[in-house]
């Protein structure tokens, strides 16, 4: 069946399934929740919000995969419910749904009103408006979100990277540190720049220095840690990974960075999100950079400050 005729039937059916339901919406609107947030779930409701499968059906010439997971259609019951970074945060919030029978999201949210009391129901659809969401807990893979820093598998190397702004000089720097399967410093490269970028743009010109490095190097089996996604301007790991494209020199960057990831997979090279705590020396030599040349450091130029800090990291392991 064409694809789009098979959405316009789709959406048919999915504003029939609730347009009768006077029951259904007027859940919706005795909920204690901002009008605007009424209006938005009832759109959701009746399919009216422009979703990529929905402009589709309007004959708008989009890719219909979501720019999130890039692995389904996007659809409302996909980004609010079934979406992999969604997923994630559902769970960190300890809410689950039984999806079994659900196609559409009205079917999901009627499902909600009869499983759920008013308090979590409240929770529920309020989602990101809720004052306790934190958009870091989407860690997009079970991998991600590492508290402590590990060593890495037998014969590959991990690389930490991380940047630090100094608004009083006008300048900013980022540094990555290279280690093997023993925790052994392989190398360090420490930049500093002129300028006073926004931490996005900082977050991502360090992972592409970093991967430019793997790609120079004969390096394999590589996994590249940083702690970007903690921003909620942008989260660089979720952009890079996805197909989502930004016109502006932040986006030309997240496109360097997608297209090294692209070209490096014969290296079999892993992107992470890890907390902060996982990132304190490539952290600690960012803070350090600022008033340093560009350098290159193996172990025999480690100076016992950074020493200590590397150490601490096998103390915990």
């Amino acid at each position: 069946m064409n694809i789009l005729l098979m959405i316009n039937l789709q959406g048919d059916k999915n504003d029939n399934n609730t347009a009768d339901n006077s029951g259904f919406w007027r859940k919706i609107w005795n909920l204690k929740i901002p009008p605007k947030i009424k209006s938005f779930s009832w759109r959701a409701s009746t399919n009216c919000l422009p979703t990529r499968d929905t402009l589709l059906t309007k004959r708008v010439p989009v890719i219909i995969t979501c720019p999130v997971c890039n692995d389904y259609p996007e659809s409302c019951l996909h980004i609010f419910t079934q979406c992999a970074y969604v997923e994630s945060v559902w769970g960190k919030l300890d809410i689950s749904f039984d999806m079994d029978n659900i196609n559409y999201f009205s079917e999901w949210l009627d499902w909600v009103f009869q499983h759920y009391n008013k308090e979590k129901v409240l929770d529920i659809v309020m989602g990101v408006q809720d004052r306790t969401f934190d958009r870091s807990l989407g860690y997009i893979s079970a991998e991600d979100g590492d508290e402590h820093w590990t060593l890495p598998p037998a014969n590959s190397v991990k690389i930490n990277t991380d940047v630090a702004i100094f608004e009083e000089n006008s300048n900013f720097s980022f540094a990555f540190v290279v280690r093997d399967h023993r925790g052994s410093l392989i190398e360090v490269r420490t930049r500093c720049l002129r300028g006073s970028p926004n931490p996005d743009l900082a977050e991502a010109l360090g992972i592409r220095e970093a991967l430019s490095w793997i790609k120079n190097e004969d390096q394999h089996d590589v996994i590249l840690e940083s702690d970007c996604l903690q921003n909620v301007q942008v989260q660089n790991v979720q952009a890079i990974r996805s197909s989502f494209t930004c016109l502006s020199y932040l986006g030309r960057v997240i496109k360097d960075c997608r297209e090294l990831l692209v070209s490096l997979s014969e290296k079999n090279v892993k992107f992470k999100f890890v907390k902060r705590s996982v990132n304190k020396v490539a952290h600690f030599l960012a803070r350090q950079n600022c008033s340093l040349a560009d350098r290159i450091w193996r172990m025999g130029d480690v100076h016992s400050d950074f020493q200590y800090v590397l150490s601490n990291d096998l103390i915990i392991q």
